[in-house]
């Protein structure tokens, strides 16, 4: 079951972030919109959404290590992917030092920085978190 989160859930969030690596500096669930996979009652999986006008920023996508590689990580992404459909979301872009065969896998392919729109840009994760060399991407959504 994949749920989207509120502000009770921010320990488990921030724990799966730390456990991946991931930023968890400018975490903030007023401005980000993060959906839970769960598994027997557990919190497995967490996907999100930073959304800006047409854009959106894809970010902090992770599952739990024991249950990688069994398509989790699909069903995260469809789920942020139907939702920025929903939400008439045109782009969606992603910096990522460690994922891209998954992302290359799942049809979103690779740009330079200077091909993302300000809005995106402007994100922190953009600006000051993830380094320059962080790969970038993008994924047309279709509607």
């Amino acid at each position: 079951m994949i749920k989207q989160l509120d502000l009770s859930y921010l320990p488990e969030i921030l724990k799966l972030l730390n456990d991946h690596g991931l930023p968890v500096k400018d975490i903030d669930l007023n401005h980000q919109k993060f959906w839970g996979l769960f598994h027997e009652g557990q919190m497995i999986g967490i996907g999100a959404l930073e959304i800006k006008g047409d854009f959106a920023l894809l970010r902090s996508l992770a599952i739990q290590q024991k249950y990688q590689n069994k398509r989790y990580g699909n069903q995260v992404l469809n789920t942020l992917l139907d939702v920025s459909c929903r939400m008439g979301i045109k782009q969606l872009y992603l910096l990522t030092e460690t994922a891209s065969p998954f992302f290359l896998r799942n049809n979103f392919i690779k740009i330079d920085r200077n091909m993302v729109p300000k809005e995106i840009l402007d994100t922190e994760e953009f600006k000051s978190i993830c380094p320059s060399t962080a790969i970038c991407m993008t994924y047309n959504i279709k509607s």
